[in-house]
């Protein structure tokens, strides 16, 4: 395999990267404000900078972190109940981009279900 002859793709633009995020928000029945669509399509943009960028592929992954923490914001009681979901741009925030690293047991705490490994531990 000649790397030469690889096929490229072009990154997409930010109306593209917008587009595709709302849609995949819509397909999964998650309400996203045009302002938190703003930022996470900010974050999007420097990654773009970072070797192997994943076009939709990064939009996926961002998301399904995101629906883990609002997930963990829903169960911790910081969202009413019969509450749409709606993915907020703390959602979008990593812990450490939040300057909150965490280590060790608290690593755990926004995982689903996690009690009994952190009692075994």
């Amino acid at each position: 395999f000649n790397p030469e002859n690889a096929l490229r793709f072009n990154d997409f633009d930010r109306t593209e990267l917008r587009t595709i995020l709302k849609l995949v928000c819509r397909k999964k029945e998650l309400y996203i404000s045009y302002k938190t669509v703003n930022f996470a399509v900010d974050l999007l943009e420097k990654q773009k900078v970072k070797p192997n960028f994943g076009n939709a592929g990064a939009i996926d992954s961002m998301l399904s972190d995101a629906q883990l923490r609002m997930s963990a914001r829903y169960r911790m009681g910081m969202t009413p109940a019969g509450a749409r979901q709606e993915l907020t741009i703390q959602d979008f925030i990593r812990a450490k981009q939040k300057g909150a690293e965490k280590t060790g047991m608290a690593a755990l705490d926004d995982l689903y279900n996690t009690g009994d490994i952190k009692k075994q531990l």
